[in-house]
């Protein structure tokens, strides 16, 4: 079946093979906020999973991969294996199967956003004006968003507010800053709604100038004490 504008539908591909398990970089994802709105699960012959979303419409999404990461994108120009096709793997028939489908309204996925996400671009090499660009409002953006999403449970909240604090004292705009942070609070594994919260906290302290979201302000969950948690599972299904 061919994605995108042409079936109105575009995939998340997950896959699993050699040393790769797209499942916890999906994991990762899903935590971050990033995977909602799915409208079926489609379980692999190889234990992968194909998560079909509505196309955005008037809005063309190219096919990428995130090869690292385990995860593929499919669509406008891609085109996906539908139920009930099967391949012979190992002498034995296995089948494309149905595995769930939503109860809720589907929503498009931000495709650049979770690849952003799986696979930031490399840091540029900067000579002294690009050393200046990224320098914004005085304070290099680039380089607090990277030691946030570097950041570990037990200290990802208070860095994050940290960092917020010091691009609000240098008067980024919230907006950027939340934009920013966000990716990067994902990375650390914090979720939108906890990035979002922290955020405004941090102007409302420094600037008194709290961003507009329809995320709710209840104070952010209070940072574990742990600074080395176990690794989580790998999901078989987003929530």
């Amino acid at each position: 079946m061919p994605t995108g504008a042409a079936s109105g539908l575009v995939v998340v591909d997950v896959d699993v093979h050699g040393p790769v398990n797209g499942y916890v970089a999906l994991d990762r994802a899903d935590r971050a906020g990033l995977l909602a709105g799915w409208e079926a699960l489609i379980q692999t012959p190889t234990d992968g999973l194909h998560a079909y979303y509505p196309a955005t419409s008037g809005n063309e999404q190219r096919s990428w991969q995130a090869a690292r990461a385990g995860i593929d994108f499919r669509g406008d120009g891609g085109y996906i294996i539908v139920p009930p096709s099967s391949r012979i793997i190992d002498g034995q028939r296995c089948v494309y199967r149905l595995k769930q489908v939503t109860r809720d309204q589907p929503q498009p996925l931000e495709a650049g956003r979770l690849r952003r996400f799986l696979d930031p671009p490399p840091p540029r090499t900067r000579g002294p004006q690009s050393q200046a660009q990224a320098m914004d409002h005085g304070v290099n953006v680039e380089r607090l968003a990277a030691w946030v999403g570097r950041l570990q449970e037990g200290e990802r909240n208070h860095g994050l507010f940290w960092a917020a604090c010091t691009m609000a004292e240098h008067h980024v705009p919230p907006g950027q800053t939340l934009d920013v942070l966000t990716t990067a609070g994902g990375q650390a594994g914090l979720s939108v709604r906890e990035v979002t919260v922290t955020v405004r906290s941090a102007y409302r302290t420094v600037t008194a100038a709290p961003i507009s979201s329809s995320v709710d302000s209840s104070p952010a969950p209070a940072a574990s004490l742990d600074r080395s948690p176990p690794l989580p599972p790998p999901v078989r299904s987003l929530s």
